[in-house]
């Protein structure tokens, strides 16, 4: 059997787990939860407030929301796989072991990128801040902190594989 090359099983992983999150049902519930920030300046708080204060009030809110996000789509990871007991398989296949977590990651990543990049331009319109370097700053720091949280929750969820989004969620309250 010819080893597969690295780039190609990474990516070759993270098309499966596109189409996996596609079919869960955990897109749609990371899409509330991205999207609940957005809940109070869409029934009309703080309408007296500067939008400074608006924009950094939401932007706290997001980053909150972010922690919760990003380890809904990531801590199962891996955790899944142990659990159901397919990692067996895909570790004897000729593909290097690291390239199962970086396409899952990868994939997580992504999905949580773009989620918050659409939240934030839509909390930038409800705002009604108009600064295009804040909504860059905002999209820069809110994928960075995907990143980070992703790879955090996907560690817990080879450490914790019963409950990876249970143990992610307490340790980042």
């Amino acid at each position: 059997m010819k080893a597969v090359p690295n780039t190609s099983a990474v990516l070759a992983i993270a098309g499966l787990t596109a189409r996996r999150f596609l079919r869960s049902r955990i897109l749609p519930i990371a899409l509330f939860f991205a999207f609940l920030p957005l809940l109070p300046y869409l029934l009309g708080a703080g309408e007296d407030a500067s939008e400074q204060t608006r924009w950094k009030e939401f932007m706290a809110m997001s980053s909150g929301i972010q922690l919760l996000v990003a380890a809904l789509l990531a801590a199962p990871a891996i955790a899944e796989e142990i659990e159901d007991k397919t990692y067996a398989y895909l570790w004897s296949r000729p593909i290097a072991r690291w390239t199962v977590l970086a396409g899952k990651l990868l994939t997580a990543s992504v999905v949580g990128i773009a989620i918050f990049t659409i939240t934030t331009v839509a909390g930038m319109a409800i705002t009604n801040m108009g600064s295009s370097t804040l909504l860059i700053e905002a999209i820069v720091g809110l994928s960075l902190g995907v990143i980070t949280v992703a790879c955090m929750a996907a560690a817990f969820g080879t450490l914790m594989p019963k409950h990876p989004l249970a143990f992610s969620i307490s340790y980042f309250l």
